[in-house]
């Protein structure tokens, strides 16, 4: 995810984030330990990993996640 997050700012930090009208402030990323549910006998948890893109942003994009907002992104 976090590689995800790293290529779209690159991507938008080149002037193309002007050119689309696309403030990469509102776009964030969050890392969190999720200690998960315990389970009796067995390790669980890991980490939860979002990317946030207003919905204004991945309907322009018709992108329903990241990457594919991101391939958008590289394709203009």
């Amino acid at each position: 995810m976090k590689k995800t997050y790293d290529s779209i700012m690159s991507l938008l930090s080149t002037g193309l984030g002007e050119r689309l009208s696309i403030d990469p402030s509102r776009i964030t990323y969050e890392s969190k330990n999720d200690p998960g549910l315990p389970v009796e006998g067995h390790i669980v948890g890991g980490v939860r990993e979002t990317i946030q893109i207003p919905d204004e942003y991945m309907n322009r994009a018709n992108a329903s996640n990241a990457t594919e907002f991101l391939n958008w992104l590289a394709s203009q």
